[in-house]
């Protein structure tokens, strides 16, 4: 019986709130613009002057590149995109993503080892063969991959040729995501989507033919006209593919944030318990393929490395969602790419002019970001434990950061008594570890160490917890 199953409406609607996703804490809406270029170089300047390699067996850093690029605009789309079918924008793209990747270099002042590369956006397979070997080209000409442990690229299946594919398995890349979201032809109609099963199933074939590793596909429940009898087509044609992950997002509705949400208002989405009821299908499907929850939104084989990394301890959570930990530091490379260096977070330009702009100007275009206290880190520290461990060995994480764990959080312990009322979790001690119902609303119990979700004023407009 799947968990989501046993949650009488009465919770699902006490804790149905607005709440973070917790890619990072602080949360992004909350960074500043006082973080700039200089912050970024004086931090990529300590991690080059640390051994090479770590002693801890890491790599300096995982490396991620943003390609913006989309022949067309999906209306669900929260991402940084720019719609063209030209070749000028890319070649400009290639030539500014050149010189922000020497500055990096310059400011690490070595070749930093990369643990991991990622390729998202956008649509990174808008890049044509040559624009592809070229990319790959210069990033292996500035860092040092031999102890890369993993290539992953998102692609759109229907703009993504088995010619790509080969060129990337070629180049090391092992792990291919697939957007999908909803197969259901009305639901595509909605978004502006246009694949067939047929297509997807066919590249997802080559790719395990041609030994890609890791095959996984995103599905996004809540969105317009969306039904149960239509999900569980698309689940079930999915787990036909035989992909070895699944991430399940809930759609975010921000028109304020991105204008194409406008082409459809709130009352063609789910209702709350529609929304819900998609999510609670999608768990048990999932749960009964023999998929194991990872998390509150993703899902993998017991085979694949996203559930030996959280067996092992080393899940850890970033602005990919879940992934495998291979190095201490992430870089990001690409209009609005993020980077998350120790202390440090640092978000490029958004816009394509105003990156290409800033890298001309200043080599980084850091526009804005977050230096984290002593208190932040720790929290960061206990809110990851939550997602990622499912636990908070309170003790440990308040030793490595010089507290008394109890002491410290005795106002958010105290006001955690309510979830365990009502079954979220367990605390003994400085101990806290979710229920099977508390591992869905995990996101509930990580916004009780997040201050600013407290604050009058404070709690932002963010995507639906359930």
């Amino acid at each position: 019986m799947n968990a989501m199953a046993t949650i009488a409406d009465a919770l699902l609607d006490k804790y149905g709130r607005q709440g973070p996703r917790y890619t990072s804490y602080p949360p992004a809406p909350a960074w500043s613009e006082g973080i700039g270029a200089t912050d970024l170089a004086a931090r990529l300047a300590e991690i080059g002057r640390e051994p090479a390699p770590p002693a801890d067996g890491l790599a300096d850093a995982e490396l991620y590149v943003h390609i913006p690029f989309c022949a067309r605009l999906c209306t669900f789309c929260g991402c940084h995109t720019f719609i063209t079918r030209e070749r000028d924008p890319v070649v400009r793209w290639l030539a500014t993503l050149e010189r922000e990747a020497d500055a990096v270099a310059r400011a690490a002042g070595r070749r930093l080892s990369i643990g991991g590369l990622h390729l998202g956006g956008g649509t990174p397979t808008h890049l044509d063969l040559e624009q592809l070997a070229q990319l790959l080209d210069l990033l292996e000409a500035r860092f040092d991959f031999a102890a890369c442990r993993e290539r992953g690229l998102e692609v759109h299946p229907r703009v993504t040729s088995v010619a790509q594919l080969d060129l990337l398995r070629a180049r090391g890349f092992d792990r291919l995501s697939m957007g999908v979201q909803d197969l259901t032809p009305e639901v595509q109609a909605a978004i502006h989507r246009d694949q067939t099963a047929d297509e997807t199933a066919a590249l997802a074939a080559h790719a395990r033919a041609t030994g890609w590793r890791s095959l996984n596909v995103d599905l996004v429940y809540g969105l317009p006209r969306q039904t149960l009898a239509g999900f569980a087509r698309t689940i079930e044609q999915v787990l036909a593919m035989g992909v070895d992950r699944l991430a399940v997002y809930g759609y975010a509705h921000v028109p304020w944030l991105k204008r194409q949400q406008g082409a459809f208002t709130e009352s063609a989405l789910p209702d709350p318990r529609l929304r819900r009821d998609l999510l609670e299908l999608a768990r048990a499907r999932l749960a009964d393929a023999g998929f194991e929850s990872i998390g509150f939104d993703h899902f993998a084989r017991p085979t694949d490395r996203l559930f030996t990394a959280r067996a092992a301890g080393s899940l850890t959570r970033t602005f990919m969602g879940f992934t495998v930990r291979h190095a201490r530091n992430l870089i990001g490379l690409g209009p609005s790419a993020i980077g998350e260096l120790g202390p440090l977070y640092a978000q490029n330009e958004p816009a394509l002019a105003a990156w290409e702009q800033a890298v001309a100007a200043r080599g980084l275009a850091t526009r804005r970001g977050w230096r984290l206290s002593a208190d932040e880190a720790l929290r960061r520290d206990v809110i990851r434990a939550l997602l990622c461990e499912l636990a908070v060995d309170g003790a440990a994480i308040g030793a490595r950061h010089g507290v008394d764990f109890r002491d410290h959080f005795a106002r958010e312990l105290a006001a955690l008594r309510e979830m365990v009322t009502d079954g979220l979790l367990v605390v003994a001690g400085a101990r806290l570890e979710l229920t099977a119902v508390g591992r869905h609303l995990a996101r509930n119990v990580a916004m009780a160490f997040d201050p600013a979700q407290h604050e009058a004023g404070g709690v932002k407009r963010y995507s639906a917890t359930v």
